[in-house]
């Protein structure tokens, strides 16, 4: 969901394939060893399913059709991934940011926030650390990620921060159809008022059957 992903705990289930139509490309000098064009645009369409919010046990689910956009600029890059500004790349390691978020959650619809104030869209941004820890030189590799990013609603609302630490591991090494396999392991670290925005609950919310609750800064969420 630029691209702004879902990461949760849950993370959204792909119902049913996404497909891109590429429409136009342009050759891309810094990606001409790779074959990869500049810029790529189409349409992609779907079905996604995603909690209501990371640990929640209702989900919203929606079909998805909007536009895709490809582009792989030397300083600015959006892909699947999400939308980067690449600050600083080498050999082994690039500083760039990227964007994170969460979709609206509307109390009257959620059983656990029932008479709670609903959370508007939430939106995250901030840098990225990204390390190579092995490549074998023949497809197989282990990247880190280290995110950092700053939280707030789009109703100008600030919600603290978050750290995404994230190992990835990637093989595309004479795997059958030019298959390459990609498995992700990770934490989702909150401050404070970012888990309280989600967990807490104020003494004037609390029922016989939800009790109050002040949320800690803390791990709040396993990703894949």
């Amino acid at each position: 969901m630029s691209w702004l992903s879902l990461s949760s705990e849950n993370s959204p289930k792909i119902i049913l394939p996404f497909f891109l139509l590429l429409i136009f490309s342009t050759p891309s000098a810094a990606d001409e060893k790779e074959k990869l064009p500049l810029w790529q645009a189409g349409l992609a369409f779907g079905a996604l399913s995603v909690p209501h919010y990371p640990g929640s046990d209702q989900r919203y689910s929606f079909p998805l059709v909007f536009p895709a956009f490809v582009y792989r600029g030397d300083m600015v890059r959006t892909t699947r991934g999400g939308l980067r500004g690449l600050f600083y790349s080498s050999e082994n390691y690039a500083i760039d940011i990227g964007l994170d978020g969460g979709l609206p959650v509307y109390s009257k619809d959620n059983t656990a926030r029932k008479g709670m104030p609903s959370i508007t869209w939430i939106g995250e941004i901030g840098p990225r650390l990204v390390l190579k820890l092995y490549d074998d030189g023949g497809g197989a590799n282990i990247h880190a990620h280290l995110p950092w990013r700053a939280v707030g609603g789009i109703d100008g609302s600030r919600a603290g921060w978050t750290l995404g630490p994230k190992l990835i591991f990637t093989n595309n090494n004479k795997l059958p159809w030019n298959l390459s396999a990609v498995v992700s392991l990770g934490l989702k670290y909150g401050s404070k008022r970012y888990n309280h925005l989600y967990y807490g609950v104020d003494e004037q919310y609390q029922t016989s059957s939800r009790a109050t609750y002040h949320a800690k800064e803390g791990v709040n969420q396993a990703l894949s």
